[in-house]
């Protein structure tokens, strides 16, 4: 899961209203954040031979 959409551009593609609500149920979802998961994710592009730090699935 990649996207370099701002994330209330993310959120309202998935029909949400806003993005307290998507970042509430995210969160929820994942235990962690779109922002958390955009900042782990650029860390991780720094280190080749990686592995995700999280499995994405529906929510």
């Amino acid at each position: 899961m990649t996207s370099k959409k701002p994330i209330i551009e993310v959120a309202l593609d998935v029909g949400f209203v806003n993005t307290s609500h998507f970042t509430k149920e995210f969160r929820r979802t994942y235990g962690t954040t779109p922002a958390e998961i955009r900042d782990s994710a650029a860390r991780n592009r720094q280190a080749p031979g990686e592995t995700a730090l999280y499995e994405m699935r529906s929510i």
